[in-house]
């Protein structure tokens, strides 16, 4: 018997689409190293169960728990499928960069902006049915994650547990 068996998160395209769902939500720029960290609770929401954050945001955060569809199977640590994906990531990002998706000028200096015209028709009717299912996910990541600094104690490193954050320069 032969078994096929697809992980998006390591597959470009998939996460090409994941960066796509990020910055149209987005709808400006995003710090690419804040959105390698996103896509992984883009890809598997209920990880956002161990982000901390204030009790106010524990609502939304709960609501954004919720998005996860079944999986079968262990899953790999956070930590583990962060530093796993990256490879991918950056061939995602490089090839969305050369094809003209996102604006190179700010890949260049590590931001990403999707070029919404540049998007085929189909892939942003996707996108768009993408974003509404993971609504609550994009508003908790986006909206309250967002707002916390990337770095330093208290960041947005420190809080998901996705990076070095004691040694940053603040």
């Amino acid at each position: 018997m032969i078994q096929i068996a697809f992980e998006p998160a390591y597959d470009p395209y998939h996460t090409a689409f994941r960066f796509l769902l990020q910055g149209k939500y987005a709808a400006e720029s995003i710090q690419i190293s804040k959105a390698r960290i996103f896509d992984i609770f883009v890809l598997e929401p209920f990880r956002i169960e161990r982000i901390r954050v204030p009790n106010s945001m524990k609502r939304r955060k709960s609501l954004a728990v919720a998005c996860q569809p079944p999986f079968y199977g262990q899953r790999p640590s956070t930590q583990s499928l962060f530093n796993q994906a990256r490879a991918i990531q950056d061939a995602a990002l490089q090839t969305m960069a050369l094809r003209g998706l996102i604006a190179l000028d700010k890949y260049e200096i590590g931001q990403l902006e999707v070029i919404g015209e540049r998007v085929p028709g189909e892939m942003s009717r996707l996108i768009n049915l993408e974003i509404e299912r993971l609504r609550p996910v994009l508003q908790f990541l986006n909206d309250d994650l967002g707002q916390f600094p990337f770095d330093g104690v208290g960041g947005i490193k420190d809080r998901t547990q996705l990076g070095e954050f004691k040694y940053d320069v603040v």
